[in-house]
């Protein structure tokens, strides 16, 4: 017989919610409003604040007397911070990656770089390019064969996911290349590094 993991409402609930919150559903500043939770979710209010609470301790949710909660904003400094670890985590997913990449491998994320290139060429909407350039890196991680580093990875994307802007910089140096994956002793990965995360082309207000 499966074995399946009990969920209690507080669980179910901060699950919900973390997946608007980064889903974009809720925006940075929007209210949560416990008594329209409860309603929504059909519990009572405390499973609702002790999953916001828990959520505020992750800093997906700000806590203001006299406010309430709300989604938290994302300023410069959070982006910042984020691509900092997702630069560091990434170069060690590729240097995991590289060597059990086969030729199969590699013609596939040739492919998945084309694709990316001619969605930038053909201006394609944000959204589309943030899709195809995550799954192009996400496509190389998955051979690191490290389930927490690409978890940790993932969740960083997530978070980076919560500003609306393209992610496609126009610095060389921040682009996919094939051949350095392709080509580069496994020993001197600087060519595959050029995979590492890109910073937003646009700016936003700070977190005030």
């Amino acid at each position: 017989m499966e074995n399946k993991a009990f969920e209690t409402k507080k669980d179910y609930i901060l699950r919900r919610l973390r997946e608007k919150i980064l889903a974009g559903e809720y925006a940075p500043g929007d209210r949560l409003k416990t008594r329209q939770l409860a309603e929504e979710f059909g519990t009572s209010e405390i499973p609702v604040r002790e999953a916001i609470n828990q959520l505020a301790s992750t800093g997906l949710v700000s806590i203001t007397p006299h406010v309430g909660a709300t989604a938290s904003l994302i300023s410069s400094r959070d982006l910042e911070e984020i691509f900092q670890i997702r630069t560091a985590l990434e170069s060690l997913a590729i240097r995991l990656a590289t060597p059990a990449l086969t030729d199969q491998d590699l013609d596939e994320l040739d492919r998945m770089a084309h694709e990316l290139e001619e969605a930038v060429a053909q201006n394609a909407p944000p959204e589309q390019l943030n899709a195809l350039n995550r799954r192009l890196h996400m496509a190389i991680y998955q051979h690191s064969g490290n389930r927490r580093l690409i978890q940790g990875i993932e969740e960083l994307w997530n978070h980076a996911g919560r500003y609306p802007g393209p992610l496609t910089g126009s610095d060389d140096s921040t682009r996919y290349n094939p051949a350095g994956l392709r080509h580069a002793p496994y020993s001197d990965l600087e060519g595959a590094e050029t995979a590492r995360p890109t910073r937003p082309s646009i700016p936003f207000p700070e977190e005030k």
